[in-house]
Order: C-alpha cells, then sequence, then structure tokens
C-alpha cells in the first residue's frame, strides 16, 4: 500500500503511514527487532524520491545501527545499510563519510557475492557517481568502466545504459566530448539487445538520443 501511495504521489499519506506501523511495530516487538527494517527502508525509500536527504540520512542511521546490531558488520544486510547511508551523505557534501560507506559495503559485497556481482555493480555505479559529483573524474571513470563490464557481462542491458550515461554526463561536464560521444553510442548499443519497446522507454526516460543530438550540434560548432 505504501508504495502505491508513492508511485501515486500521495507522499504526505505514505509518511503518515508509514510512522504509524513503524510505532505500531517497535512497540510491540522493540525497537531492536529486524522486522522494523522493512518499514525503515520504505522511509529511505521515501525521502530519496521526495530529494529530502537529511531525512533519508536519519533513516539510513536507524538501518545502519539495526542492521550492525542484529546481522552483524560482514552481512550483506549491513552493506545494504552502508550502501544507503552513502546514497544519503552525498548529496549533503559528506563525500568523505559517503565514500568510506561505499567502501566498506564494496568489500562486504565483494566478499560475499563476488566481485563481478550484480551487488557489486549496484554499488560501484554508486560509488561512481559520488566521484563524480565531487569532481573526482580521474578516479570515477575506471570505476564506471568496471561497473560497465560487469552489467556487459550479466546482460544487463538497461542497467549497461545508465552507468554508461552517467559517465557520459561526466565526461561532458569535464569537457570530454569525445569520451562522452563514446559512450553514448555504447549506451545505446547496450539498448539495441533490448525489445524494441522497452529500448525506446529506456531511452526516452535517459534522454540518451537527445543528449548524442545535442552534443553533435555543440561539436559542429
Amino acid at each position: 500500500m505504501v508504495s502505491q501511495l508513492m508511485m501515486s504521489g500521495k507522499h504526505d499519506l505514505a509518511e503518515t503511514l508509514l510512522g504509524q506501523l513503524y510505532s505500531k511495530l517497535s512497540e510491540k516487538k522493540g525497537e531492536n527487532s529486524w522486522s522494523l527494517i522493512v518499514l525503515i527502508e520504505s522511509f529511505v525509500m521515501l525521502y530519496k524520491s521526495l530529494g529530502n536527504w537529511q531525512k533519508m540520512l536519519e533513516w539510513c542511521e536507524k538501518g545502519e545501527a539495526l542492521s550492525k546490531h542484529v546481522k552483524g558488520v560482514d552481512s550483506l544486510e549491513y552493506a545494504t545499510a552502508l550502501s544507503n547511508l552513502g546514497l544519503a551523505l552525498g548529496p549533503l557534501n559528506r563525500f568523505d563519510d559517503s565514500r568510506k560507506c561505499f567502501e566498506q559495503a564494496l568489500a562486504i559485497r565483494e566478499k560475499i557475492k563476488g566481485p563481478d556481482s550484480p551487488e557489486v555493480a549496484q554499488t560501484l555505479h554508486n560509488f561512481a557517481l559520488l566521484l563524480r559529483n565531487s569532481g573526482q573524474v580521474k578516479e570515477a571513470g575506471p570505476i564506471y568502466e568496471r561497473c560497465s563490464k560487469i552489467w556487459k557481462e550479466q546482460e544487463q542491458w538497461g542497467l549497461l545504459a545508465i552507468t554508461l550515461k552517467d559517465a557520459a554526463v561526466m565526461y561532458k561536464n569535464n569537457k570530454e566530448e569525445g569520451r562522452a560521444m563514446e559512450h553514448l553510442h555504447l549506451a545505446l548499443a547496450a539498448l539495441s539487445s533490448l525489445p524494441s519497446e522497452v529500448a525506446e522507454r529506456i531511452d526516452h526516460q535517459l534522454r540518451i538520443s537527445d543528449m548524442k543530438k545535442d552534443l553533435e550540434q555543440e561539436l559542429r560548432k
């Protein structure tokens, strides 16, 4: 029900409902009950969708503390909590703290799931985005490339397109138009592996073709 409310734009109602559910469950089960994690992650998702990074951070910290207490610091659940925490800290310009979260989450996921797993790729993508947004292009580039390699091996064409497009934005902003164009071509090539309707929808959402056309016009000037 909460997800449906969020999808329909009824965020205030979703927030109220989540608060009521959390209060009732915490009173019944206790603040350290693992059953609370679903509601905590729902709060995280809600505030992320609203761009309310401070509120998101508060619930990410709850999730991190609960995961650490119940599952331990070497668990996949703790890695997920750390990754969420990193996502909240970045937009608040707490880049060093965010970086530590992603590096720790990455180490856990590599150890448990393997270096070429989808979980590792998602962490790499988020880490690269943090580095991109903090102006660390030289370091972000290889991480984007490693992430792209995993998505390609896993045949996750939509996720590959997202990563390649994000890298293209980074290179364009860094005045490396040639590399930006290269990544846009690769993103469109990835989408060509999907059914046409799906590819067109993703392209429309990500504006890959539009960005490519705009960049081509700029290069002609």
